[in-house]
């Protein structure tokens, strides 16, 4: 029986694409590129894979001397000064190695332990504090009131309840008059979907608006916007006309519908009803 073996060519292709795809669609890669007999399976595969030294990741296999060096030094070392002082010629530690192996033995320090190790880091002037996650400071409070947008642009206010943003219009309007059915719509008497006060307050089946009303919605809608994002970059980049030179070998040109939406569309549309067409509705 033939031995099963990667020519030059295949092994240069896994080691440059290894990270790029699974091992399976690497295996329908080389299978497809082979005669019919000499198709290869996956597990015939791996092998060939760990004899040519082809791997996604190297697994860092810790000696008894290293493992007795992180528990003897872990509660007064941070995992990078470890991982430097394991580290030789050709073997080499990082962070997150020492991470997991903590992860793994199940070893933890306690805040009086992690206090200690800062300090340390601030006496000798290594110190430097970690990257803060964006959404500290961000989240929204039970209570809390926020602006959103619906797919179309559309900024709406919502407030949260029980964990969870919802409409604050409806939400409102059912505090003072009662649960709503699912077909029925808390609209505002002005069309300010940004004044959201008792007395703004009306509820109607389906959508129940004028052409008049809907077209003051819609202007509402662009002035909070502009009010909106009038300070920031966003504001700036919305608000400017489109780029005008098209590529002439493009199937689609965009248009921009409002600030936050632009849909693509085939060359020589009519532009005045494509923007009729994705006119958001109320």
């Amino acid at each position: 029986m033939k031995k099963a073996r990667l020519t030059k060519n295949e092994k240069e292709f896994l080691q440059n694409n290894r990270h790029k795809f699974t091992t399976a669609e690497l295996l329908l890669h080389i299978n497809t590129q082979r005669k019919q007999v000499d198709v290869l399976k996956i597990t015939t595969f791996r092998t060939l894979l760990y004899k040519a030294d082809i791997r996604r990741c190297s697994v860092l296999r810790w000696t008894r001397t290293e493992t007795q060096y992180l528990l003897d030094n872990y509660k007064v070392m941070g995992n990078i000064a470890i991982a430097k002082a394991l580290s030789t010629k050709g073997r080499v530690f990082t962070r997150k190695n020492v991470d997991k192996k903590m992860i793994l033995m199940g070893i933890t320090r306690t805040p009086e332990e992690l206090q200690g190790i800062i300090d340390g880091h601030q006496r000798r002037g290594v110190y430097h504090k970690g990257n803060v996650k964006r959404w500290d400071g961000k989240r929204v409070p039970e209570g809390g009131r926020k602006v959103q947008f619906y797919k179309n642009g559309n900024p709406y206010i919502s407030i949260k309840v029980n964990g969870l943003l919802v409409r604050y219009a409806r939400h409102r309007y059912q505090e003072l008059h009662g649960q709503l059915p699912t077909n029925t719509k808390v609209y505002y008497k002005d069309m300010d979907p940004m004044n959201v006060v008792d007395d703004n307050l009306v509820a109607m089946h389906g959508t129940g608006l004028t052409a008049a009303q809907k077209e003051l919605y819609r202007r509402n809608c662009q002035k909070a916007l502009k009010e909106i994002f009038k300070n920031t970059a966003v504001a700036q980049t919305a608000m400017e006309p489109l780029e005008k030179t098209v590529n002439p070998t493009a199937k689609k040109i965009p248009v921009r519908i409002d600030y936050r939406t632009v849909v693509y569309v085939p060359l020589g549309s009519n532009i005045a009803q494509v923007k009729e067409q994705y006119r958001p509705l109320a």
